[in-house]
């Protein structure tokens, strides 16, 4: 079934104007038409599957870079895409047909799992919010800063100035209602205590990483932006 994309409101370079409101909405139509998840019982979102059967995009892993700085890219058209070599130690191009996410090999193991979800859903996320955008571009690569929510603590907040800074901002909060759906998310969470403190937020973020299979950064940023909880 191919994918509908809504007929946004776009700015002078081709980004899609969206409230959070707007990308919560289109994140359940993508759940509800992908049948790979059920909103009512716990099950966890094969975006696996999402991305091969649903958006119907072919997945590859590979090295992406020699210091792992690329996590993931997706391409819009037929392209030669540049990976690297790590036999030869040296980069090379690769042919890439249209319609295919190529994740960093790095992150195709089971310690890294949560943010390898991440990734593959920020990559499904640009596919459909940004193709205007990218038509005038074959693929698009995705740096380690603008996926990995690890020690999101540390580091200051990202002011939302370029086109570059709102496209990585749209995709990743559209991943993140994609792999922590928010129906899903209401029943794990329950009534929410008055005021809640550090502990509460904290014990509550393992509690939906565990759940969903992301990282604990993930699970916080999504409590974030659904319920306003932070540290």
């Amino acid at each position: 079934m191919p994918i509908e994309i809504p007929k946004f409101r776009y700015d002078p370079h081709g980004i899609p104007i969206l409230s959070k409101q707007q990308l919560e909405t289109y994140a359940l139509y993508l759940l509800s038409i992908s049948k790979t998840i059920s909103f009512s019982e716990p099950m966890v979102f094969d975006v696996e599957k999402f991305i091969e059967y649903t958006l119907e995009y072919d997945l590859h892993y590979d090295h992406l870079s020699h210091n792992g700085c690329i996590l993931g890219a997706a391409t819009f058209s037929p392209c030669l895409f540049p990976v690297y070599d790590p036999v030869a130690k040296e980069a090379k191009e690769i042919f890439l047909p249209n319609k295919t996410i190529l994740i960093d090999c790095s992150l195709d193991c089971g310690k890294k799992q949560a943010l390898c979800r991440f990734s593959l859903a920020h990559e499904a996320a640009h596919t459909v919010l940004h193709p205007y955008y990218y038509q005038q571009h074959r693929a698009i690569a995705c740096m380690r800063q603008d996926i990995d929510f690890d020690n999101i603590h540390s580091r200051p907040p990202r002011i939302l100035t370029t086109p570059l800074d709102w496209l990585e901002y749209q995709a990743n909060y559209l991943a993140g209602a994609l792999l922590i759906n928010k129906p899903m998310l209401d029943k794990l969470v329950g009534n929410i205590p008055y005021n809640p403190d550090f502990s509460y937020i904290f014990n509550l973020s393992l509690k939906v990483a565990e759940f969903f299979k992301v990282s604990q950064s993930a699970a916080e940023a999504r409590l974030s932006n659904v319920y306003g909880l932070r540290y």
